[in-house]
Parts: structure tokens; sequence; C-alpha cells
């Protein structure tokens, strides 16, 4: 059995609402036991000081952009997924901006084959619509099956509300979240900075708290 024995580092447990500097020992790849002034016998394994670590349940980011495939360049999965673990991340989903856009299960299941030499667990998000260009629903059921976990076009808002309805509706069907980005484009416009007293003062064109708000209500309301 392999033993390895963390020391002294900061355990923290959302679950448990457990915040302490304690002491870890793995066996085989499993938590064995947590406690103070654990202790392995000499050859019982590895014990490493933990000091200044925080050691927690892997995190989970929900929205990476993993870029293949189409702009490998920027990044591929698996390298993504190695960052991902390499800053504490166990399991990641990737949006669906990529080249060619992830709007059916060809692409879906491409995803998760080059996930399998992924070090996390990378879940796959679909678009909502076909090419992200919010004129045709996309064959979400197909989608689902082929691996998507959810759907949703990143930063961008379905502005036909009777599609993304519809959209909504389906997607509950199949037990799948739909991921909004509350923006109205009228009101966000060309702003670059949050209207107020500064954006005034610099004259810079402000985006007012209602782009986002008004798209929220709709949301809530649709859902």
């Amino acid at each position: 059995m392999k033993r390895i024995l963390l020391q002294g580092g900061r355990v923290i447990d959302p679950g448990s609402s457990l915040d302490q500097t304690l002491d870890i020992l793995l066996a085989d790849g499993a938590v064995a036991e947590i406690g103070r002034d654990l202790r392995l016998d000499e050859g019982a394994g590895t014990t490493i000081q933990a000091r200044g670590w925080w050691i927690m349940p892997g995190a989970i980011d929900m929205h990476t952009h993993l870029r293949e495939p189409g702009q490998e360049y920027k990044e591929t999965i698996l390298s993504g997924a190695r960052a991902a673990a390499a800053g504490g991340f166990t399991s990641i989903a990737c949006m669906a901006n990529t080249h060619p856009v992830n709007d059916c299960a060809a692409v879906t299941r491409f995803i998760c084959e080059q996930a399998r030499q992924a070090p996390v667990n990378v879940f796959p998000i679909g678009s909502v619509t076909v090419g992200m260009q919010g004129k045709q629903m996309v064959e979400m059921g197909d989608m689902a099956a082929a691996g998507a976990v959810a759907f949703s076009e990143d930063g961008k808002t379905v502005e036909n509300t009777k599609l993304y309805r519809h959209a909504l509706e389906y997607a509950g069907s199949l037990n799948r979240p739909v991921v909004c980005h509350c923006q109205d484009n009228y009101l966000f416009a060309d702003g670059v900075v949050h209207e107020g007293e500064i954006s005034s003062m610099y004259g810079f064109p402000g985006i007012p708290s209602l782009a986002e708000e008004l798209d929220i209500a709709r949301c809530i309301l649709l859902a």
C-alpha cells in the first residue's frame, strides 16, 4: 500500500465547514486519515511538508475556452487541461466558441475523444444556436447524447426571445442547463466601462446596469 503524509497544510472542505491546519494521510490515492501530529513509521511511505499549501477538494471551472478544434495555436484541450490541473482544478467545462462551433454531435464527440488524454474531467458545453448565429436552434438531443453537459452562446445573447424560450424548454426536457450571457446589446452598444461618474468624467462610452438587468429579468421570466 502506497502511503503519503501531507503535514501542516491548510485543509479546506466547504462541505463540512472545515478550515484548519491539519495533516492528511493518503493511502493508495485516497484519504485515509485527517488529524494533527500524524506520523509515518520509517520506510512506511513518503512525508511531504505542506506548510503554506491549501489542501481542498478539486476546484471546478464552469467557463473555460480550450480553443480546440480550430485554434490549436492558442491552446489545445490537453494543454488547457494540464494548466487546469496545475492550478488545482479537477473538472472544467469548455465553451462552444471553437472553429467550427460546438453546435453538433460530431464536434461534441471530438472534444470528448480528445479529453480522454486529459488529466482532468473536461465537459463540453454546446452552443444554443447553429454557428452561434442566433437563428436556428441546435440539435440538443443529439449533442446531449454525445456528451454536452449544458448549452450556451458564451459571450453572446440570444436576442430572438421566441427561439430562446423554445431552447430553454427543450434543454430543460433533457435536464441540461442553459448558461446565459445577460446583455442587452442596444443598451450595451459601444460602451467600454460602467456608466457613472468616472465614465462621464473621462468621456468614456458608458454601459448602464440596465443593460444586464433587463436581460437577467427576461431570462428569469423565460425560465
